[in-house]
């Protein structure tokens, strides 16, 4: 192995940050419960 070089595996880079991604974005997507919705309440009205 020469010294000074690094050998990057890009296909194992590539899933790596795609995991990432899509994993702040399931967590960001979990926090945007608090939005009321059409069905908001909807328990009430039920007879």
């Amino acid at each position: 192995m020469a010294a000074g070089k690094i050998r990057i595996d890009v296909p194992l880079l590539l899933a790596a940050l795609s995991l990432t991604v899509y994993g702040i974005l399931t967590v960001y997507s979990a926090g945007q419960t608090e939005v009321l919705t059409y069905a908001a309440g909807a328990y009430r009205s039920q007879t």
